[in-house]
């Protein structure tokens, strides 16, 4: 059974089986193309259950190839470029699946795996997302982190005030937009969260030592 897999896998991946084949106007009919593919469904699971993983890698490759838009090879090629650490290829057949068959479940676990990874680029959309659903401060946190991280902090900026004009009692929204206005030197931009602040009395232990550095920046 194993050498019969392992020249099944020969064939599928070096396109040896298709010298037998006519070359000129050959159609493959749908019956053909779902054996070609069970085929390729038996080869993984074998090497799956055998713990096989650079040759599972290989055939769900093969897959993916075969049929992108199946979303079962997206999904086993995600899941074991994960246990292979391919990081980008994982992330993208994750971001497949996502587009697919959204849900927070998988939302969560992508962003999880794009900070683990450093894959910011890829995730900062969804993190915006998962901060406009529930602004918590984990969120909002990671929210300033990733877009500093993409060199992009005044979209972060951005995205608080509009929180901030939707729910004007949670200063803190104020606080880590003057953070951002202060560390990238646009004293204009701090200028109108500080008269935000005063107008408010919206001072807390975060924000005052940052209002009195502003004003320290001000003074001439």
């Amino acid at each position: 059974m194993m050498r019969l897999l392992s020249i099944l896998l020969i064939f599928t991946l070096f396109g040896i089986s298709s010298v037998a084949a006519p070359t000129h106007n050959r159609v493959v009919d749908k019956q053909t193309v779902d054996q070609q593919e069970e085929e390729l469904k038996l080869m993984l699971q074998s090497f799956l259950f055998k713990n096989d993983l650079p040759h599972a890698y290989q055939v769900a490759q093969q897959g993916y190839q075969k049929y992108p838009n199946s979303y079962f090879w997206n999904d086993n090629l995600a899941k074991i470029a994960r246990w292979t650490g391919h990081s980008q290829t994982a992330m993208k057949h994750m971001m497949f699946l996502y587009r697919h068959k959204p849900s927070k479940a998988l939302r969560d676990q992508i962003i999880t795996y794009g900070l683990s990874f450093y894959q910011y680029d890829m995730i900062k959309n969804l993190i915006v997302a998962q901060t406009l659903e529930h602004p918590s401060k984990k969120h909002l946190d990671t929210l300033v982190y990733i877009f500093y991280q993409v060199g992009e902090p005044q979209k972060a900026a951005t995205i608080l005030m509009n929180l901030y004009r939707k729910n004007p009692a949670q200063t803190e929204y104020l606080t880590k937009t003057l953070r951002i206005y202060l560390d990238a030197g646009e004293l204009e931009a701090a200028s109108k969260i500080v008269a935000l602040i005063d107008a408010q009395h919206a001072y807390d232990k975060d924000n005052v030592a940052m209002v009195s550095y502003f004003y320290y920046l001000k003074r001439d």
